[in-house]
């Protein structure tokens, strides 16, 4: 019996050591590198890109905080890259809510070019001092 058990033990603690280990990640297909996103007082972010036909750029964030009496300060950028390969802003929009902000706006754009959309969030206590900041990008849209 003791035996038996002994060779439980062992196969139950080959098995713990053998199991990968999981973490969630987000990953960008610009960098191999995969993103971990660790957050103190944010509770959502994310932003997106898409456009329409006829170059009606949508443009969106969102970001939360975990306590509901924080500041959100959120900055959307439409983001267009140069025929130099360098990035440049076509246009941005920012606003300031308690606990979450969402924005979405629209930007006709022009043809023939790379766009993304980089938001920016900082969030600030209910007596004012800058507790987080973050930046994320969405994925690029060639239109």
């Amino acid at each position: 019996m003791k035996k038996r058990m002994s060779l439980l033990l062992v196969f139950m603690l080959m098995i713990n050591i053998c199991s990968p280990f999981v973490v969630a990640v987000d990953y960008d297909e610009n960098n191999p590198e995969p993103i971990i996103e660790e957050y103190i007082n944010i509770n959502d972010f994310s932003c997106g890109l898409s456009i329409l036909s006829g170059g009606n750029a949508r443009c969106s964030g969102y970001a939360r905080s975990r306590v509901q009496t924080d500041s959100v300060h959120l900055t959307v950028c439409l983001k267009r890259q140069n025929s130099n390969g360098s990035w440049s802003t076509v246009v941005a929009w920012s606003s300031t809510h308690i606990c979450d902000n969402g924005l979405t706006k629209h930007q006709y754009v022009t043809s023939g070019y790379n766009y993304q959309v980089v938001a920016t969030v900082d969030i600030y206590s209910s007596s004012g001092v800058h507790v987080e900041h973050s930046v994320k990008s969405s994925q690029i849209v060639y239109y």
